[in-house]
C-alpha cells in the first residue's frame, strides 16, 4: 500500500527524510483551526524534529501519500495507560475530503487488534467539523473543547 494508502506494517513507517514534510502537514492542516476561531491552535508550532525522529524509531507513525509518493497525512501513535493513543493526526488541506485521514485510523484499529490494545483513544476538538471523521471511529473519544 502506498499510494493514497498508509505503508504497510513491512514498509518503513515513516521515512527519515520525511519528518520536515510531516511538520509541514502540521502548519498547513492547523490553519483550518483560524477559520473556526481558535487562531492560538493554528499558531500552535509542529511536533520537532526530534520528537518526530523518536516516533520513526519507535512508531507507530504511518504515512498516506499522493500519487508520487509525497506524504500527505500522516498519524502518530502513543502508548497510554495500555491503549494506543492518537498523538497527532493530520492531513494536508490541499488533500482534505480525499479519504485520506480515514484509512490511517483504521489502519490504527487493525494494528490495535493484531497487539491485542483494548481500544485506541483519541482526543478531538468537537467544534472543528473536520473532526467529526474522526469521531466516526470505533475508538474512545475526549473532546477538548468541552462539547
Amino acid at each position: 500500500m502506498r499510494a493514497h494508502d498508509p505503508r504497510c506494517d513491512d514498509e518503513p513507517l515513516v521515512r527519515l527524510d520525511e519528518l520536515p514534510v510531516l511538520q509541514d502537514i502540521e502548519r498547513a492542516a492547523g490553519q483550518c483551526f483560524r477559520d473556526i476561531g481558535m487562531p492560538e491552535t493554528a499558531e500552535d508550532e509542529p511536533l520537532p524534529l526530534g520528537e518526530l525522529t523518536r516516533y520513526h524509531h519507535t512508531g507507530p507513525a504511518w504515512v498516506a501519500s499522493d500519487g508520487v509518493d509525497e506524504p500527505v497525512a500522516y498519524l502518530i501513535v502513543d502508548r497510554v495507560d495500555g491503549n494506543l493513543h492518537v498523538e497527532q493526526v493530520s492531513v494536508h488541506p490541499d488533500s482534505a475530503r480525499h479519504g485520506l485521514g480515514c484509512p490511517l485510523l483504521d489502519h490504527l484499529a487493525g494494528h490495535a487488534a493484531s497487539v491485542a490494545v483494548p481500544a485506541p483513544t483519541l482526543a478531538t476538538f468537537a467544534r472543528a467539523a473536520s473532526n467529526a471523521a474522526w469521531r466516526s471511529h470505533d475508538m474512545q473519544n475526549t473532546r477538548l473543547d468541552g462539547t
